[in-house]
């Protein structure tokens, strides 16, 4: 018996080495110069994100909407002796200095929905007060939504009727704020929210909404994946303590066979999360039906700084966009911290801008439009 439990030992040793070996060989081979043919799709899906040199006149109306509506309030607020300075922290410099740039007409027609480009305030986010650029049919966005760094999720991208029934939603990346998840809740979806922060867990396990549950559970690609880590370890959110699950096991765990509306905000573990479904778990990439809203990061500290990141960018685009046909329908730039902005030369040379850790982006699947 002695022999035969040694001879097991030895075994599961032997093929745990067998396992790391084949490992190690696949990351070697994911670390390996782009080809020149893989070069030419990184390029594709870089224009497919940053692609944006033309103007749009309905988007430009609105940006003239918009400030004169604000140079209205600051010559109020003026005539009421309000302090210079307080206008200008009340208002955004009293307008925005510049239209939104959008796709030209190839590049709207191969990679965004149907519809005007409209331009939409953006305030109050954090980093870049420029409007997003958005394609909302009929512009009706969910109430609520958009507050400070959110996406205002289109009304017309969901099921007519919204009910704990019809319409799921997963939120990954929470860091306090509830706006999203609120108001899509407020709709009469039924939200189930992530984070695995450490620092943050007794503000999410305090808040309450009835239609709101918060899971202390985080992202993750293959099982060895620390991305979401080192994200966070780059940015003030700090160390991770919840569970690491993909997304296959955690629709599985809530048995869940559908989700209508993914919003995924976890520091570069978008890439490698994809990716790991593309190669094990496609099956899970096809119960995405609905909206799909997404902070893309491409900055050497947030997980783009590889040959073997950059694959996993060209999965994304390929899968998602290619292969399954998700449409653009918002797009907005967010500089990021000061300690988050170094884009890889490779991917600079491609047209990824300097000083830029990331883009808000709000996808459709075909079967919305």
């Amino acid at each position: 018996a002695a022999q035969f439990n040694m001879a097991g030992v030895a075994l599961r040793q032997l093929l745990l080495g067998v396992a790391a070996c084949a490992c190690a060989l696949a990351q070697t081979a994911e670390d390996a110069p782009l080809s020149g043919e893989e070069r030419e799709r990184l390029g594709l899906a870089v224009r497919w994100l940053a692609g944006r040199k033309c103007a749009s006149d309905s988007a430009n109306a609105d940006v003239m909407r918009m400030n004169a509506l604000e140079t209205s309030k600051a010559n109020d607020m003026l005539r009421r002796r309000t302090p210079h300075r307080t206008v200008r922290r009340a208002l955004w410099n009293f307008g925005y200095a510049e239209d939104p740039w959008v796709p030209c007409a190839a590049e709207e027609a191969r990679w965004w929905a149907p519809g005007l480009f409209r331009a939409v305030a953006k305030w109050t986010h954090c980093c870049n007060k420029l409007p997003a650029i958005t394609k909302c049919p009929g512009d009706r966005y969910v109430d609520g939504g958009g507050e400070l760094d959110d996406v205002a999720v289109c009304r017309s991208y969901l099921p007519a009727a919204l009910t704990p029934e019809t319409c799921t939603v997963y939120s990954f990346g929470i860091a306090g704020a509830w706006g999203f998840d609120d108001s899509m809740a407020d709709a009469g979806c039924t939200v189930h929210s992530f984070d695995p922060t450490a620092k943050f867990r007794p503000r999410h396990e305090s808040h309450v909404h009835e239609r709101v549950t918060f899971h202390y559970v985080g992202l993750r690609g293959r099982p060895d994946d620390s991305s979401q880590a080192e994200g966070n370890a780059a940015t003030y959110y700090g160390a991770l303590g919840g569970r690491m699950l993909d997304l296959g096991e955690i629709m599985e765990e809530l048995g869940h066979k559908r989700i209508d509306v993914l919003k995924l905000d976890c520091e570069g573990c978008e890439w490698e999360a994809f990716a790991h479904l593309a190669r094990t778990k496609a099956h899970v990439l096809d119960a995405l039906r609905g909206v799909l809203i997404m902070e893309i990061h491409v900055t050497e500290e947030l997980a783009m700084k590889t040959n073997a990141d950059f694959r996993r960018f060209i999965t994304f685009y390929e899968e998602l966009v290619e292969k399954r046909g998700w449409k653009l329908w918002s797009v907005h730039i967010n500089p990021g911290g000061f300690a988050d902005r170094t884009v890889h030369s490779d991917l600079a040379s491609l047209g990824l801008k300097q000083g830029v850790c990331c883009y808000e982006i709000a996808m459709v699947h075909p079967d919305q439009f």
